[in-house]
């Protein structure tokens, strides 16, 4: 990479408030992380220390941002730094995987699974029976899609991910010992789908589980059997899903969330880490805490706990007064 604040501030349509259009740029990192050379970005509060200490040679900042320090030489002031400096490493930094069309050796690919057009199939990948995988697709290397599951155009299966293992059915008989339950459905991925590494998505019991158009799903997540997912949703990582829960569009599900079985969640949602959700939410809005409630009272209760010993303690006195 070598370039200059001045064309780095025409990509990301940016205005210089600090430094010359002219200072060279040769590399990108994090603040704690950059080097004189490397352009960085600022984009949450919390950040200001590490701002304050950062060796960046130049960094990007809000365009409402008042307190850049003495000590970065360097800065220009956008709209989103966080997506302006995707900008700076989508055209600087090394260029995304694409797919290499075709099917690894080492893949085992039943003879009736369909593959479409540009997809790569990567080492010890197993695609079964019936399967259909659509056009354009990048299944990396042990990713699994089982018999008669659907994936559809452009999405990207990370390793060790499974596609349509069974739901989890058993029912106990009249010793008490479980019998499994037939899983006899499908999982059908939507367009531009991403599934993370090790991420479990169950076969439905019957019909199919879904995972609507281009949501994306990280490392570790399992999604229970007949669950149905709208489109544009993220999952972060641990999050866990019961079977049969149908959610809307746009949902943000953060690291280790978890969700009762046979609910309904609304578009629009936001869940902060480690919620658990144990009843339908029917209002758009952020949600934390078990059980899970509207984010604003939860940081209330959240900050009066902390307070709960020297309550007890005033409380105990007064008891002992009376």
């Amino acid at each position: 990479m070598k370039t200059t604040l001045g064309d780095i501030a025409t990509l990301v349509s940016g205005t210089i408030i600090k430094g010359s259009a002219e200072t060279p740029i040769t590399g990108f990192g994090a603040l704690d992380e950059a080097r004189p050379s490397d352009i960085s970005f600022f984009g949450n509060e919390r950040y200001q220390s590490a701002l304050e200490k950062s060796q960046a040679g130049a960094v990007l900042v809000p365009e409402s941002y008042d307190r850049l320090p003495e000590s970065s030489s360097a800065a220009i002031a956008v709209a989103n730094p966080s997506a302006a400096f995707a900008q700076v490493v989508g055209a600087y930094g090394p260029k995304p995987r694409i797919p290499e069309p075709g099917i690894h050796p080492a893949a085992n690919v039943h003879p009736t699974a369909k593959i479409g057009e540009g997809t790569e199939i990567g080492p010890g990948c197993f695609v079964g029976e019936h399967a259909i995988v659509g056009e354009g697709c990048l299944l990396h290397a042990n990713a699994v899609v089982r018999e008669r599951c659907i994936v559809g155009d452009r999405a990207i299966l990370h390793s060790g991910c499974v596609v349509g293992s069974d739901g989890f059915g058993y029912e106990p008989d009249a010793n008490g010992v479980f019998q499994k339950i037939p899983q006899i459905g499908i999982v059908e991925l939507g367009i531009d789908v991403e599934i993370g590494a090790n991420t479990t998505i169950d076969r439905a019991r019957f019909g199919r589980t879904y995972i609507g158009h281009r949501t994306k799903i990280d490392n570790l997540v399992q999604i229970g059997h007949n669950c149905t997912i709208g489109t544009d949703c993220a999952f972060a990582a641990h999050v866990a899903l019961a079977g049969s829960v149908t959610m809307g569009d746009r949902i943000i599900v953060a690291g280790q969330c978890a969700f009762q079985g046979h609910i309904e969640v609304c578009s629009d949602t936001l869940f902060h880490a480690r919620c658990g959700v144990t009843k339908s939410v029917t209002e758009p809005g952020h949600y934390m805490g078990y059980p899970s409630g509207k984010a604003g009272p939860g940081r209330k209760i959240m900050a009066l706990t902390q307070k709960l010993p020297d309550i007890y303690n005033r409380l105990r006195k007064l008891e002992k007064g009376s």
